[in-house]
């Protein structure tokens, strides 16, 4: 998974990884969903506890989910307002 080709559903699948393994595992994609949620001007809150590799993995783990949701969200929101100014 390269971070010119990771999409929603790539942060989604690797949601089943970190329930399996843990968010230490997955800290490539991590960092990742966390610029990618930067740029988009998503939760400050919850990047900043994503990104915090002293916070408690439940704590992350969650962020992350919550992230993901949000990001499902505003790519929803995109695809509409290119439906919209078709």
């Amino acid at each position: 998974m390269t971070s010119a080709t990771t999409s929603f559903q790539d942060f989604a699948d690797v949601g089943h990884l970190i329930a399996e393994q843990g968010i230490g595992a997955q800290e490539n994609i991590v960092e990742r969903l966390v610029r990618l949620a930067r740029r988009h001007r998503l939760s400050t809150t919850l990047c900043d506890l994503l990104a915090d590799l002293t916070a408690p993995p439940v704590a992350r783990e969650r962020a992350y989910g919550m992230l993901t949701a949000q990001l499902a969200a505003e790519s929803t929101r995109m695809a509409h307002a290119r439906v919209i100014a078709a």
